[in-house]
Parts: C-alpha cells; sequence; structure tokens
C-alpha cells in the first residue's frame, strides 16, 4: 500500500506543475496518514478489486492502474498523463516521467531513494 501512495503523491505533483500547488494530508477511515487534497481539488479514495483502499482521481482527474510486468499494481496514468517506469541504477522499477516532465531521485536522511525534483521544481 505504501508504494501506491508514494507513487500517487510523485504523480500528484506532476500533474498540478511540479509542486505549485500545496499538497494537503489527513486520516483516512483506516487510520492512515494520506494525501487528501492538492492544490484545492480532492483526492477520491476506492477498494480496488483486490481490496485495497487506492487514490482513484485527483479533481476530475482519474487515475488508472494497471499490473506491471512484475505483477505489482500502479498507477499508470493520470488524466490523459501516461506514467512511464523505467529501471533505476539500484534496480528499482520507479516512475521515471509523468506526461512529459521527468522526475529526479536523490537519497533522503533514512537512506530512501524517493522523488525530489519534477523537471528541475
Amino acid at each position: 500500500m505504501k508504494n501506491i501512495f508514494g507513487i500517487v503523491v510523485l504523480v500528484l505533483f506532476c500533474v498540478t506543475n511540479a509542486g505549485a500547488e500545496e499538497i494537503k494530508y489527513g486520516y483516512n477511515h483506516r487510520g492512515e496518514y494520506v494525501p487528501i487534497s492538492v492544490g484545492g481539488e480532492k483526492i477520491k479514495y476506492e477498494y480496488n478489486h483486490r481490496g485495497e483502499y487506492v487514490p482513484v482521481s485527483v479533481g476530475e482527474e482519474k487515475i488508472k492502474y494497471e499490473y506491471n510486468h512484475r505483477g505489482n499494481y500502479v498507477p499508470v496514468s493520470v488524466g490523459d498523463k501516461k506514467i512511464k517506469y523505467e529501471y533505476n541504477h539500484r534496480g528499482n522499477y520507479a516512475p521515471a516521467s509523468v506526461g512529459n516532465k521527468k522526475l529526479k531521485y536523490e537519497y533522503n536522511h533514512k537512506g530512501q531513494y524517493v522523488p525530489t525534483e519534477v523537471e528541475n521544481n
């Protein structure tokens, strides 16, 4: 579940001009700390066919999911913006771009490889 939320937060930055919009967090009905809106647009959650509670839209932009080649359930587009995945330098399969916006990753203070920039923002 955390992987889906991480990818969705990354997608939200891409959809809303790379962080120019504020992402607000709150608790869902399961007590999980999740993004609830971005730039004033509400994030809608539903249960998928696997019983996972996942974001399905940002405002009017629908999030589409599919299984990747590893069998993971991942978002593949937000509205008309396709998410492209590639292997990073650690061999992890991670989003490389959303639409025409490329993503940059770095290590955080916990040693986790996380997205830090979208198109130099």
